[in-house]
């Protein structure tokens, strides 16, 4: 059978968690002082957080920020190891998608092993594409070898910067008040 089965293994999704859909100014009640998040910022633009419903704000053993009153932000992200019939067709059908959901590449890599084609390829897209995605890459898969997806809740982290933010912007107005005496 001249026909051979490739695997292709496909990161997805490592969704930006700077951005936020609300274009409303974020009202902070004293957040906690947390260290930076370590994180790695992609080049190119970074899609908003998927928001979650938030749960009930009874009791307190839910371990969420009681004073946050907005939607909770969600990154979402998933693997899948696929099997397809042309791995270099397959990544450049991946390409376009990741640009057809407002996404970008952000690695990939192809090989030989044996006599088999392999590669893998890691995209991002905006978090409402984010279930769109996944459907187009089961439809690009002879086979769907493993699927797995995962959530974080990056609320309070947005809220910590959003807070500095917002403190380094009224420090940088003291001091352009200061340089203009």
């Amino acid at each position: 059978m001249k026909r051979l089965i490739l695997g292709l293994l496909v990161v997805l999704l490592l969704v930006g968690t700077i951005a936020c859909a609300s274009a409303e100014p974020v009202q902070v009640s004293a957040p906690s002082p947390m260290p930076a998040p370590a994180a790695i910022i992609p080049e190119g633009p970074v899609p908003a957080p998927e928001p979650a419903p938030m749960p009930p704000k009874e009791g307190t053993s839910t371990g969420y920020d009681q004073s946050w009153d907005g939607e909770r932000m969600i990154v979402r992200s998933g693997y899948m190891a696929l099997v397809v019939v042309d791995v270099a067709s397959a990544m450049e059908q991946i390409i376009s998608l990741a640009g057809t959901y407002n996404g970008f590449v952000v690695s990939s890599n192809s090989w030989q092993d044996r006599d088999r084609m392999m590669g893998n390829i890691s995209i991002r897209v905006e978090a409402e594409h984010f279930n769109d995605a996944l459907r187009a890459l089961r439809a690009l898969a002879v086979e769907v070898r493993s699927e797995s997806t995962s959530g974080q809740d990056v609320t309070e982290e947005y809220i910590d910067l959003s807070a500095r933010l917002k403190n380094l912007e009224a420090a940088e107005a003291q001091l352009l008040k200061l340089m203009e005496r």
